[in-house]
């Protein structure tokens, strides 16, 4: 074929694809087109801090948009992560498209093993109500009755282990969805994509960021409380802004907690303590990462919140 046969064939086949609906011309490239990153990973201005000294087992500062580590230590020790397992749950009922509507009765198969029932066998509630119990207050029959009604228990599981996997948190395992069962394991940077991931379920990031919730059963309401902390302080107040949290308690776990607070000019960091020594300890140590990541570190293109020694210790 001459050169000027070449031509004309290639012009020949540039019109008809030009002339094609955008519809049918975009299947001739399969690859996706480049986007610009959305955000850039940040820069640490203070070389010398080198963090917080923490008793927990494990911990992670994470910059929720690029992913970037700030902070860690032990990160990716496979421990139980108690109540945090129910950032799946969450997750995994969403998926569900459920019915928020939709009356759930307490069953004598969701009390939990462990600790107090707060919501009594026989009670009824809307979904709506159990689910957000379940986030602000990690009320164990909540997420039992949700996976029972949802799909089954054991079906359930399988969801969430699924969900976990397809998610790329290879080191999550879950035996029930309340996360009273000490198999229920995972490390801290996948704790960290976990909440991350959650928060972008707006029924989820709803929930996590009220002070409390009253459930309206038969025989009388019930309020449930959050049992975030660390919403009533100064970094859910001002420049900063609780996103998503979750807490989690069991004698092989220790005091767990999952933190997601957004700064001054929109930049959001993730702390995950695993294994803390008591219960307010948990909250003042990732309190005072979350303040130490904020102040060690600058976002490219955006100003920097200021950080006075005495507001690390409010």
């Amino acid at each position: 074929m001459t050169a000027d046969a070449l031509l004309v064939v290639l012009s020949a086949f540039t019109l008809r694809t030009m002339q094609q609906p955008a519809t049918l011309s975009a299947a001739w490239n399969k690859l996706p087109m480049a986007r610009p990153a959305i955000s850039t990973a940040p820069v640490k201005r203070k070389e010398g801090s080198l963090g917080i000294d923490i008793a927990a087992t494990s911990a992670i500062v994470m910059d929720a948009d690029s992913g970037a580590v700030l902070f860690e230590k032990n990160a990716d020790a496979v421990v139980p992560i108690a109540s945090l397992s129910k950032l799946l749950t969450a997750m995994t009922f969403l998926d569900q498209k459920p019915d928020f509507s939709k009356a759930v009765e307490i069953q004598p198969s969701d009390d939990p093993v462990l600790g107090r029932t707060i919501l009594p066998t026989k009670e009824r509630f809307t979904t709506q109500e159990v689910f957000d119990a379940m986030l602000i207050g990690s009320v164990n029959e909540s997420a039992n009755s949700l996976a029972r009604i949802t799909l089954g228990t054991e079906d359930f599981m399988k969801k969430m282990n699924e969900k976990a996997q397809a998610l790329g948190l290879k080191r999550m395992h879950f035996a029930d969805p309340s996360g009273e069962d000490s198999r229920n394991v995972g490390t801290a940077r996948e704790v960290a994509l976990a909440l991350k991931y959650a928060s972008a379920y707006p029924e989820a990031t709803q929930a996590m960021k009220r002070a409390s919730v009253t459930l309206h059963g038969v025989k009388k309401p019930y309020q449930i409380n959050t049992t975030n902390l660390l919403l009533a302080s100064d970094l859910n107040k001002g420049s900063f802004k609780v996103l998503a949290a979750k807490t989690g308690t069991l004698p092989e776990a220790g005091y767990c907690y999952a933190l997601m607070t957004q700064g001054k000019d929109g930049q959001k960091v993730i702390v995950v303590l695993l294994g803390g020594e008591t219960h307010f300890g948990r909250f003042q140590d990732v309190k005072a990462l979350t303040y130490w990541a904020f102040d060690t570190f600058e976002w490219p293109g955006r100003a920097q919140v200021s950080i006075t020694p005495n507001a690390a210790r409010n």
